[in-house]
Parts: structure tokens; sequence; C-alpha cells
């Protein structure tokens, strides 16, 4: 599942600093998790050493794994937290001055929150 039409098209937080992939929303909607910790913290830098990995059999396979553990553990986290916010009202205060917002927001039949996108969730 594809979670970036999701995302833009009903979550706004102030630290994506405009953009919706996923090494700006996941720090923003789950600040214990970036990648800043990672030797490889990049999409670009990642698929120059897969690459190299591909073609030369000499890279950082090790590094080039822990980057896609974490954007795989990430998806699964953001996935988590939208359905947290679905099933919470919607909205859910990170701190004092940053809440996060799911718009289009109705009613279904069942008393559930529909929000688009995020219905199937």
């Amino acid at each position: 599942m594809d979670l970036l039409p999701v995302i833009r098209n009903h979550v706004y937080h102030p630290d994506f600093g405009g953009s919706f992939g996923l090494k700006s929303v996941l720090p923003a909607l789950m600040p214990e998790l970036s990648y800043d910790d990672l030797a490889i913290n990049e999409g670009m830098v990642a698929g120059m050493e897969l690459e190299r990995l591909l073609f030369t059999g000499d890279g950082p396979r090790d590094n080039l794994l822990r980057y896609c553990e974490r954007d795989t553990f990430g998806l699964v986290k953001v996935l988590s937290r939208l359905r947290e916010l679905v099933r919470g009202g919607l909205s859910l205060k990170v701190d004092s001055t940053v809440s996060i917002e799911l718009d289009n927001a109705a009613e279904g039949a069942h008393g559930h929150r529909d929000v688009g996108s995020c219905s199937s969730l």
C-alpha cells in the first residue's frame, strides 16, 4: 500500500517541512524514529550504494539492509499511527504547539469516522 496519497491528502504536520516523503513524515509522526542514526540515511545514497553492490559485488550490504529495514518498519509505524488517528477522533496532540489533524472526516453508517482513503485502513 502506498501511503503517500493518504498522507498528502489527509494529514498535515508542520514538521513535514512541505514534504510528504517518508523521511519527513516518519520523524514528525513518530519522533522516536528517524534516519539520523543510519550510515545510509537518504534514498539517493541508498540507490547509488545498491547499484554499486549489484554491479561490483562490493558495497555496504549491511548498511543497505538497515536502511531498508527502517523504511519498512517506518511504513508499518506510520500506518499504525494513521489508524490510531482515525479511531481516536482524527487529532493527535504531539506537544503544546503541534497537533496533527486529518481532514474530510465524516461519520460512517456504523458511527465510524470515514477519512477518504483512510477508511480502508
